[in-house]
């Protein structure tokens, strides 16, 4: 009978412990995609220098009145944009091997967070979102 208390302590210690535990394990699984990030941005195609070209254009067709919905890849609106396809939310800010499109780091506050294109339920569970239709960020 000793036997149940001592087990029922130990499953409740268990569970009062698992949203530290997944917490840090979701630091350090977010540490080490922007680490990855940071090394893949080197080798990314078309190169870090194009793609923030291409980022800026992409801001400016919005800021002229263009608005690129999900699944469109069309401009509407009255702005005007003579890049065609080159504009292509999915293509802004890509590399290769990896899904994220930026990082988000506040050095104060210890924060350095992966940015990811769209705001779904399963973007935000690993992230921060990046919501389409806005400047991407590229200062």
């Amino acid at each position: 009978m000793s036997l149940i208390p001592v087990t029922l302590g130990l499953v409740g210690l268990l569970v009062a412990c698992y949203p530290a535990v997944a917490s840090w394990f979701s630091q350090v699984n977010q540490s080490l995609l922007v680490d990855d990030y940071a090394t893949l941005i080197d080798h990314a195609e078309p190169d870090k220098t194009e793609q923030i070209r291409l980022a800026h254009q992409y801001n400016k067709a919005l800021q002229a009145g263009a608005v690129f919905y999900g699944g469109d890849n069309k401009a509407t609106g009255e702005g005007t944009s003579d890049s065609g396809s080159e504009l292509n939310y999915r293509d802004m800010l890509h590399t290769p091997d990896s899904l994220v499109m930026a990082r988000l780091r506040v050095p104060s506050a210890g924060v350095d967070l992966p940015i990811y294109h769209g705001t779904s339920d399963a973007v935000l569970n690993v992230g921060v979102g990046h919501l389409e239709g806005t400047s991407l960020p590229v200062g």
